[in-house]
This record gives structure tokens, C-alpha cells and sequence, in this order.
């Protein structure tokens, strides 16, 4: 899906028919609320940048004016550093919420549409996928807080799909360290495939909490994707077979869909799992900068989701 064959043209051009048709026409209904909303951000980080400066400035002076002299009354209360430092930052605080609540309230209508396209699935807004299936891929190290944003779950060629976009912290209190963040995807491949195969980045591998050294390291035909990755599993004929050229280059293109940091995959028992560390914000729609119909985001999207489910493709192919 991701080349440039003629199915995967063809499926871009139906793509693009299916958006100008069933959602284009949705989402301009909201292309008058976004202008609204935009120009309250705009006010709300226009007045937030002069009070925060101005709780640095006006107090020095004002000691340079009036010297020792005690300030009046209402000096003290609305000229009050703090006081007009609270009001700033409760300003940026007001612009990213209107932001955040624009965005939700667009993807509650939109995301029906868009992933009726694909199939059957379905989008939850903060549903978290089990701490347990984090500790068995084995891609994610120990953590304390799991925060969650968009999830995506259904079925695609008969595989079970879960895709999260998630954060993770370890320790507690002031004491805390970023663990993960990014998209982290289970699929359900209903078959015992390989039993302990991980694809790890070289310039990650050792960070990733678990005991991945003590799997026999797979050594694989592909010197680019030497280069990048390391792959260790218990069975490496089966690791050789189901890594062979048509994955590769689709899971080298996942990292570039994503624009990820890094990447990292393991296949455990039935289940085939992807940790995709990112440093930004994924699946973002319905920008206020943006005029709502900007196609250029649903793009983004449109090529981010097929990229996994061309994963799910060739795992099929090759289970075969």
C-alpha cells in the first residue's frame, strides 16, 4: 500500500473520492467555529505574553521611580508579580485548551467516517491498552504512569488491531522519567508464529528494560537494515523466513510514515507488537492555524494508518 504500485495509487485516488464525497463536507461545517476559536487563541496568547513580561519589568520599574517608597494599594494587589504571572499562564493555559477541545469535538464526528473506510474500527479518546500486554512484548521497560490518547481498535484481514498513542513515566512524585512515548500497536496474528522475536534499534536496544541478551542474535541479508537494527529471537529460521525483503522495507517505511525517533517490534507467542517513539503529537487533526479542510493532515493520517495495516499485509503473506 505504501509503494508506488498501481493498487496502492489506486487506493490513495479511492481514498482521496471518499474524503471530497463523505468527509470534506462534514468538516467544512465546522470551518466557521475554527475561525472563532482561533481568534480567541490568538487574543489568549497576545495578552498571556505581556502580563508574563510584565511581572519581570514593572517591579523594577517602579523601584526605580519611586525608590524605597512604599507601593499603594492597588500596586500591591493587581500589579503584583505573581498576580499578573497567574493571569499569563492562565491565558496559554486557555489558548491549548481551546485548541485540544476544538480538535475532540471534531474527531467525535470525523473519526466514524474515516475508519468506516478501512473497515471495522473503532476510536475511544483516553482508552489504555492493559499494563500487562506492554510487559509481554517486551518493548516497553517498567513504568508507574500510563497516560493515553487516541486509541484504535477492530479487525483488518482477520487479525485483531489495537493501536494506542501513549506516554509512560517511572518513579513517583518529583522523581519521574520519561519510559515511552509514542504509538504502540498490537496485533493479534491467531497463529503461534515465532516465539520471542525482537527488532530493536541499535542505538536503543540496550535501553529497552528486559532481557533481550539473552536471545541468540539473527543475522539477516538485508546490510542497510543491519545497520539500523538488531534482531534477536529463539528460532532463527523462523526469524530469517518472517523477516524477509517485503517486511523489511515496510517496516523501514513505518519509521519514515511516522517520522519516529526510533522503532522497535517483537513477535510473542500469537501476538506481533510495535513500540513507536515520537516526539510529537500523532494523529492530529483539526489544527486552529489550519482552514478544516486542509487535506495535507487527513493525508498525514491516511498514510500513518495504512502503514500499520501494511504490516498486518505481508505478516499475512508470509504466515501463508
Amino acid at each position: 500500500m505504501l509503494s508506488t504500485t498501481t493498487d496502492a495509487i489506486e487506493y490513495r485516488r479511492t481514498f482521496r473520492e471518499y474524503y471530497l464525497q463523505s468527509i470534506a463536507p462534514i468538516l467544512e461545517k465546522y470551518e466557521p467555529q475554527r475561525k472563532i476559536k482561533q481568534i480567541q487563541q490568538a487574543v489568549a496568547v497576545v495578552i498571556s505574553v505581556p502580563l508574563c513580561a510584565a511581572s519581570l519589568l514593572v517591579p523594577l520599574l517602579y523601584s526605580m521611580i519611586a525608590g524605597d517608597a512604599e507601593p499603594p494599594l492597588p500596586f500591591n494587589i493587581l500589579l503584583h508579580p505573581l498576580f499578573l504571572v497567574v493571569l499569563g499562564v492562565s491565558g496559554v493555559v486557555w489558548a491549548v485548551f481551546l485548541g485540544r477541545n476544538f480538535e475532540n469535538l471534531v474527531k467525535k464526528a470525523m473519526m466514524p467516517l474515516f475508519l468506516s473506510f478501512f473497515g471495522d474500527f473503532i476510536w475511544k479518546s483516553k482508552e489504555k491498552i492493559p499494563k500487562d500486554e506492554f510487559q509481554k512484548s517486551m518493548l516497553i521497560g517498567d513504568f508507574t504512569t500510563h497516560k493515553a490518547d487516541d486509541y484504535f481498535e477492530g479487525t483488518y484481514r482477520d487479525s485483531t488491531f489495537v493501536l494506542s498513542e501513549c506516554g509512560m513515566l517511572n518513579g513517583g512524585g518529583k522523581y519521574q522519567w520519561p519510559v515511552f512515548g509514542g504509538i504502540f500497536v498490537k496485533i493479534d496474528l491467531h497463529k503461534n508464529v515465532i516465539s520471542k522475536t525482537i527488532i530493536a534499534e541499535k542505538s536503543v536496544a540496550g535501553k529497552i528494560l528486559q532481557p533481550i541478551y539473552t536471545l541468540p542474535h539473527v543475522n539477516l541479508e538485508d546490510p542497510e537494515f543491519e545497520k539500523m537494527f538488531d534482531v534477536y529471537s529463539q528460532d532463527q529460521v523462523g526469524a530469517r523466513y518472517l523477516l524477509n525483503p517485503a517486511f523489511i522495507e515496510r517496516f523501514k517505511q513505518l519509521k519514515d510514515v511516522f517520522k519516529a525517533k526510533y522503532i522497535r517490534a517483537s513477535f510473542v507467542d500469537n501476538s506481533f507488537y510495535i513500540a513507536i517513539q515520537r516526539e510529537k503529537d500523532t494523529f492530529k487533526l483539526a489544527d486552529l492555524r489550519k482552514p478544516i479542510t486542509d487535506s495535507n493532515q487527513m493525508q498525514e493520517f491516511f498514510e500513518q494508518f495504512v502503514a500499520i495495516l501494511s504490516i498486518i499485509d505481508i505478516l499475512k503473506l508470509n504466515l501463508k
